[in-house]
C-alpha cells in the first residue's frame, strides 16, 4: 500500500490565525508567525478569503508570494484540496456568472459563444 498524504486540512484558518499562518510561510504581515504551517492549506484559505470576501490586501500578497515561491508549492495537493472542498456556494456562484452569457446553439447542439458587442 502506498503512502498518501492527508488532503483535508486539520483546522480551518480564519482571521488572525490565517494572518499568522501567512506570515509563517513568508508573507509580510505584522503578526507573530506560526513556525511550520502547511503551505498548501495557507494558500487555499488565503485565496478563498480573497475571492469570497474581496480582500484585495490578501490577494495582492498572495500573488506576489506565488510569483516568488511557486516551485516550493505542492501543486498536486493544492489541486486535490480545491477539488475535494468544492461546495455548493462555489457551484452556485459559477452558475450565476454563466447565466448572464448569451449562448447560441448550432445544429449539432454544440454551444457557440455570441459576441455581445456584435449586433
Amino acid at each position: 500500500m502506498r503512502f498518501r498524504r492527508q488532503i483535508a486540512p486539520l483546522v480551518r484558518l480564519e482571521g488572525a490565525e490565517l494572518d499568522r499562518a501567512m506570515s509563517g510561510i513568508g508573507m509580510s504581515f505584522a503578526v507573530e508567525p506560526y513556525p511550520y504551517p502547511a503551505i498548501e492549506d495557507v494558500l487555499f484559505f488565503a485565496s478563498q478569503l480573497g475571492m469570497e470576501k474581496n480582500d484585495f490586501r490578501v490577494l495582492n500578497v498572495l500573488c506576489k508570494w506565488i510569483d516568488v515561491h511557486a516551485p516550493r508549492v505542492n501543486a498536486d495537493r493544492l489541486r486535490r484540496l480545491a477539488d475535494s472542498s468544492a461546495d455548493l456556494r462555489t457551484e452556485r456562484s459559477g452558475l450565476a456568472r454563466n447565466e448572464g452569457r448569451r449562448v447560441e446553439r448550432s445544429d449539432d447542439h454544440q454551444p457557440t459563444r455570441v459576441d455581445p458587442f456584435v449586433p
